[in-house]
């Protein structure tokens, strides 16, 4: 792609994220007989645009629209539209629910524009650049898509029903070459319930994260976080609806200042349901080991008896708050779940689980390679893809309930070392954050295509990361090798792949990754591009078996098959989407929200689908790889009458955990300047966390967000400013301070 201009609306700055703002209205049905029926309710959703990037096909005459974190119509040969999708909560008993556009505005263009088609697509391997005009459309001088959405369905995501909604955010007429954008749409979602007195109380729906991004939560109008009001979803007639973000990040865990077995013994749970049981609790030798409604464990370990004491250290590591580790045997899951297959007696198990145990599995470690744990094999337009993203799909709709990762070695003694050194990893990361724990590497084969996705993702992330780019262009493979030995939080590759290799002139293979000399300080390696993660090959050693093998990496995302091309380039750019969300901070939280995001924006795209099964997760699911207070990091525009200026913040390091009346908080040592209204800088110092001492406790949603700083104007005049971050998104923040004993509310948006 070439120069790209911004075209903007409104106030909105360059590079403005399309914004959407949910209200709900209940509106009684006319007759008798529909009233029986139920209340129909509906919840109106704003889609707002705040701009579009506009720019040049490179070597083709064809123009190119992009929206910030949205994406383009795929369709073969039809103009490239930008379109966005979303999905919208409704109660578990709704029916009938549909969908129409009840406002609109839009702006049209006051020039001619020759929109580009949507390019064929390609697998890796035979990979091309070909754009070919679908003569059908472009002869033709109707808008085009010539409608304002498509309604997909009804879906189930982490245990709410949602309507999953694609929005076309431009309309275009190819002849004349006429094109109208989007600035904001407003949907109604509208759906029935069954009478009040036909209901009947459900499960619960599995819990929603603290930190999920939920579009237009500063609308709602109490102080309740996302996570509490969807605990009351089951008991309320008239629910509180939200458009919801597709990420699902960590949820909400029990208080870390009481212990385990006070926390269950105040729910009357018997403390030898949790985990791997508790000590002096006898278990009968035919009695369930699995199928027990009541047990507690997020963090599960699938593993054979041959292979239980290898993956001790890493269960030990995850006993307890917050994840109540727990290993499953292949041989009890055989038992309880009897199937066909083994694979299938694990997917009954995880599914029975999910649906039954008090707390359900959030993480599922395969500790074993393909021959003790099969992969599945998903069959798609007659090809195969091995996946592990079987096992996490449980409502089969491609959003992964929960995430899955696989330790891919049968060898006792490797999978044991392997353990050990994952459950090392939060002494590697330490609570620096600003050294190698903040470096990205970008290595691309020497193509366009694969620079320009590293490019746009190096636009993602510059504000809080140090990125380091390794193009086959201009680097060697000596050059890669003492980048990753240099050490850096993220390695990814982008390009042509093989089983053992990145297939670029300055790609790594499996015998490079056992030379590197990084065992202190693992990255997280994206492996976007083919058949590095083909580990049902037991033939030999994949590179990213490799690289987890060799204990070279805490975690590693890599596909299984030949991989296709511009779907990769979604994906590499919505995981980093995920680790700028300022809600994703381990491999698991990255992935989940990377698949839900192909799935929401492209549900209607073979292509990305097939790339959301084949691409599986190794190693340790949980590793703390993003700090959550990185979404600070960066260059802050201030925008209050008494705090005008820019905030620059530099450096966020020293991460620990402090403790208060038995409660617990995260605090950072921040740092950086502020430049005033009068242009000179000054220094601050100060930390980021710590305690509300008037809202204690895990319901708090202010304890990690305070901040108090303190700003030297002079050697002799240092200010200090305490408050707290209410909301924040990648370009926003708000809050209230105090300075001086005088309270003042302020925004601050990234520069």
């Amino acid at each position: 792609m070439s120069e790209r201009k911004w075209i903007g609306f409104g106030d909105a700055g360059e590079g403005a994220t399309g914004e959407t703002e949910v209200s709900q209205t209940l509106t009684q049905l006319a007759t008798a007989a529909m009233q029986d029926a139920g209340q129909r309710i509906g919840v109106a959703v704003t889609y707002k645009v705040g701009g579009f990037w506009e720019g040049v096909v490179e070597g083709e005459s064809f123009h190119s629209l992009e929206v910030p974190s949205a994406t383009q119509i795929e369709q073969e040969g039809a103009p490239a539209v930008p379109k966005d999708g979303i999905f919208v909560a409704v109660p578990a008993d709704a029916v009938n629910v549909e969908v129409r556009v009840i406002d609109k505005k839009m702006m049209p263009l006051e020039r001619e524009v020759y929109l580009a088609p949507a390019p064929q697509q390609f697998k890796e391997d035979e990979f091309r650049v070909v754009y070919q005009p679908d003569p059908a459309i472009y002869a033709a001088d109707t808008p085009f898509p010539g409608r304002d959405f498509d309604f997909l369905g009804v879906k189930i995501i982490a245990g709410l029903k949602v309507a999953h909604i694609l929005v076309y955010l431009g309309q275009y007429w190819p002849k004349s070459r006429r094109l109208e954008l989007v600035q904001s749409m407003t949907l109604e979602v509208t759906y029935q319930t069954p009478p009040a007195r036909d209901r009947h109380p459900s499960r619960k729906p599995r819990e929603l994260p603290e930190h999920s991004l939920i579009l237009g939560l500063d609308l709602i109008d109490d102080e309740r976080d996302f996570s509490s009001q969807v605990e009351d979803f089951s008991q309320m007639s008239d629910v509180d609806v939200e458009v919801i973000e597709a990420t699902l990040v960590p949820s909400r865990r029990p208080d870390p200042g009481i212990s385990l077995l006070e926390a269950i013994e105040s729910e009357g749970q018997d403390p030898s349901l949790i985990g791997a049981g508790m000590p002096g609790n006898a278990v009968l030798a035919d009695a369930p080991k699995l199928k027990i409604p009541g047990l507690i464990a997020e963090y599960v370990i699938v593993t054979s008896s041959a292979l239980s004491a290898s993956v001790e250290p890493l269960r030990s590591a995850k006993s307890g708050w917050p994840y109540y580790g727990k290993v499953a045997l292949t041989e009890d899951i055989r038992t309880e779940f009897p199937s066909t297959s083994l694979k299938d007696s694990i997917k009954l198990f995880i599914t029975w689980a999910t649906a039954n145990w008090k707390v359900p599995p959030r993480f599922v470690v395969l500790a074993g390679d393909t021959d003790i744990i099969p992969m599945h094999i998903y069959v798609q337009n007659g090809e195969s893809y091995a996946s592990d993203h079987y096992y996490a799909d449980i409502s089969g709709d491609l959003v992964p309930e929960l995430t899955v990762s696989r330790l891919p070695t049968s060898d006792a003694a490797t999978l044991k070392s392997i353990c050990e050194h994952l459950v090392r990893y939060g002494l590697y990361r330490g609570g620096d954050w600003g050294g190698w724990q903040n470096q990205v590497m970008l290595c691309a084969y020497a193509s366009s295509t694969y620079e320009t996705t590293c490019d746009d993702i190096e636009a993602k992330i510059k504000s809080c990361y140090q990125v380091i780019k390794r193009y086959a262009k201009n680097t060697s493979k000596a050059d890669v090798l003492k980048t990753m030995n240099d050490s850096v939080l993220f390695s990814v590759y982008r390009g042509h792949g093989s089983k053992t290799a990145w297939s670029a002139t300055n790609g790594l293979n499996a015998s490079d990754v056992a030379s590197l000399n990084n065992l202190t300080r693992p990255p997280f390696v994206l492996s976007i591009c083919c058949q590095n993660g083909w580990v049902d090959d037991n033939s030999l050693e994949t590179i990213a078996e490799a690289f987890i093998r060799r204990r070279k990496a805490v975690a590693v995302f890599a596909s299984s098959r030949n991989s296709w091309t511009y779907p990769n380039n979604d994906f590499a750019k919505y995981l980093f989407d995920a680790v700028m969300s300022g809600g994703c901070y381990s491999p698991a939280d990255i992935i989940r929200f990377a698949k839900t995001k192909m799935v929401r924006n492209h549900g209607s795209s073979s292509y990305h689908q097939d790339n959301t099964v084949m691409y599986n997760l190794f190693g340790e699911p949980t590793a703390h790889v993003a700090s959550n207070a990185e979404y600070l990091r960066g260059s802050w525009a201030m925008d209050h009458d008494g705090w005008q200026g820019t905030l620059n913040v530099t450096r966020i390091w020293n991460y620990r955990i402090e403790n208060s009346a038995g409660y617990s908080a995260p605090v950072w040592s921040v740092s950086g300047t502020y430049v005033g209204s009068d242009n000179k800088s000054y220094n601050f110092v100060g930390t980021l966390g710590g305690f509300d001492p008037n809202q204690l406790g895990t319901g708090s949603k202010r304890s990690d967000l305070k901040f108090d700083i303190n700003i030297a104007f002079s050697s002799s005049n240092n200010q200090r400013f305490v408050g707290y971050v209410h909301s924040w998104t990648r370009n926003r923040i708000s809050g209230l301070c105090w300075w001086s004993n005088h309270p003042f509310g302020w925004t601050a948006s990234k520069k």
